[in-house]
């Protein structure tokens, strides 16, 4: 083994020494950089030369100053169901007139000597030819309708053009049933005047016969009368009495008769044969009629 001088070992020592320290200040400048780049502060100080920060507090909102909420108005909801558009009640209705009259003769009133044809032929439309008989009856089925929805017994002396009931029959069926109203559904034929129009009430007169059922009937032509023309529009003809209609003085029971308007007029006649209006006036009567049987 050749031999190695003294100072070329302590030589060759220094050098390494001075390699190795270059090494670890590259080596520590770098770690340096990194740390600093994730830790400087706002001032771009690292932090063992940053002043000693006391912990941060979570950072809240402040809310703006804000005025009491104002009250809103609730929107307005439906008003629960209630008895007012029903009544509790049995109503007979006698559509008007049937296909073909019956001339055959009964007294106007029970024991009377008078006599009157036990139903006539009624009128007819003078612009659509319809029979009245019809048109009574396409209303007194609607009428039906209407009363039963709103919780009424509806007894129909007919349901058919093909029958032959006389007045004091129709009568008979509205007193065997202990009707709480028995309406009886016209129509109206002026002759020589086609300007005559409008919604006609008529309700028993007294005598020997009617006293019982007068007053009773009067109240509730009066509140029919005035609902039917709130709600159509029709024009009033007013209210009247009569003691000479056999389907008057055979009944027992409160009764009305409505003249529902003129067949002899045109416009009216055309109005008479719409459904539209039909369903018009049977709402009308149905709300009449539960208004009267509801204030009894």
């Amino acid at each position: 083994m050749k031999h190695i001088p003294r100072m070329a070992i302590m030589g060759l020592v220094a050098v390494l020494c001075v390699t190795c320290l270059a090494a670890c200040g590259r080596s520590e400048a770098g770690h340096s950089q990194t740390f600093s780049q994730q830790t400087l502060n706002d001032t771009g100080a690292k932090p063992q030369d940053a002043q000693p920060q006391q912990d941060a507090q979570p950072q809240q909102d402040t809310p703006e100053p804000t005025q009491p909420p104002e009250e809103v108005a609730a929107e307005p909801t439906a008003a629960p169901a209630s008895n007012q558009g029903n009544a509790v009640g049995t109503v007979v209705i006698d559509a008007g007139h049937q296909a073909h009259g019956n001339p055959g003769q009964e007294p106007v009133g029970p024991g009377a000597g008078e006599t009157k044809a036990k139903v006539s032929d009624g009128t007819a439309g003078v612009s659509t030819g319809v029979r009245e008989s019809v048109v009574n009856l396409e209303v007194a089925l609607k009428l039906q309708e209407e009363l039963e929805a709103r919780g009424i017994d509806v007894i129909m002396v007919r349901d058919t053009e093909d029958i032959d009931i006389s007045n004091s029959e129709r009568a008979a069926i509205a007193n065997d049933n202990h009707a709480d109203l028995f309406i009886r559904l016209h129509c109206d034929g002026v002759e020589g005047s086609s300007a005559t129009n409008g919604f006609y009430t008529l309700v028993p007169g007294e005598n020997s016969w009617t006293a019982p059922i007068v007053a009773e009937s009067a109240v509730a032509g009066r509140i029919i009368h005035e609902t039917v023309l709130a709600q159509t529009g029709a024009n009033d003809r007013g209210i009247k009495e009569r003691t000479d209609l056999s389907g008057f003085n055979w009944c027992t029971v409160p009764t009305v008769l409505l003249e529902m308007g003129c067949m002899s007029n045109p416009t009216e006649d055309e109005k008479l044969n719409s459904d539209e209006y039909q369903r018009q006036l049977a709402v009308a009567i149905a709300d009449g009629t539960v208004a009267y049987l509801n204030q009894r």
